[in-house]
């Protein structure tokens, strides 16, 4: 047999011996082991020495970093998985949580509040950071969404109680601030009134108190002329005058003064529109 013949021979020899080292299960290679140790052995699915030197091996760099190996504790509430905790991000004390609250909400003790109850629950500063952020976020958002809706509703109930009084919108609105000053309502009390019956409701509430008060009088003290009438009352005084024959009739032969009554009825009962 040539040298080349034999050294291909030997790498044949030396490949097999490797294979039946790693891949095979050598018979007896376990002999010497205890039940317990046998057991250990076959359910982790070591086929020989050379696997389950390997596996040691591994086992050994992982233990030698020691920073980087956490032991879970059995009960995780426990004063014992206060190590664990800390490892896991917690900070020693509740004060080295960075929490921020948005002061749109109005709650200065609850940056302070989020902080306690994290440290109490073991919570890592990543975790209780990012979940207050988020509620933040999202409470902001309620809020925004609130107060839009709120001015779009006073805007719409504004609007409305504008053309319900109409002419005599500014002669209410002055009867009706008369009747909050006098009776000492601030703006906190005129605030909780307007969000409890809405902002209509609640001029026309003051209103009636003004009224109330002085049925002629404005806030100056004077007595009124020619007092502004809501639509209403102009379109139920225009029916009756559809009833009176004599006005009908001067007012067709161009009497001043039945045409000016009826013009100025007409600008109260219909405001915005032309009137003949």
């Amino acid at each position: 047999m040539s040298e080349e013949q034999n050294a291909s021979a030997g790498a044949s020899t030396n490949q097999a011996a490797a294979t039946t080292n790693t891949s095979e299960t050598p018979k007896g290679w376990t002999e010497g082991f205890d039940t317990d140790l046998k057991g250990y052995v076959e359910k982790k699915g070591f086929k020989n020495h050379v696997e389950l030197a390997d596996s040691y091996r591994n086992l050994e760099k992982l233990v030698g970093q020691k920073e980087k190996v956490v032991l879970l504790p059995d009960k995780f509430d426990s004063p014992e998985a206060k190590d664990f905790w800390y490892k896991a991000g917690m900070p020693k004390e509740a004060k080295e949580y960075t929490i921020e609250v948005p002061k749109e909400l109005g709650d200065e003790k609850l940056a302070d509040w989020a902080k306690e109850t994290a440290h109490k629950l073991n919570m890592p500063r990543s975790m209780a950071e990012g979940f207050m952020k988020a509620f933040g976020e999202r409470s902001l958002s309620e809020y925004n969404t609130l107060q839009d809706n709120a001015k779009t509703l006073a805007k719409s109930d504004h609007d409305a109680l504008i053309k319900d009084w109409g002419a005599a919108y500014d002669q209410n609105k002055n009867i009706a601030e008369y009747a909050a000053k006098n009776f000492g309502f601030g703006e906190d009390e005129l605030k909780s009134l307007g969000a409890t019956l809405g902002p209509a409701k609640a001029m026309k509430f003051l209103l009636k108190l003004g009224t109330g008060m002085s049925e002629d009088t404005f806030i100056t003290g004077n007595k009124a002329q020619n007092s502004m009438l809501t639509p209403e009352q102009a379109q139920y005084q225009i029916k009756e005058l559809m009833k009176d024959t004599d006005f009908l009739r001067r007012r067709a032969e161009g009497d001043v003064n039945a045409k000016t009554k009826w013009a100025n009825l007409n600008k109260f009962a219909y405001p915005g529109e032309i009137t003949i």
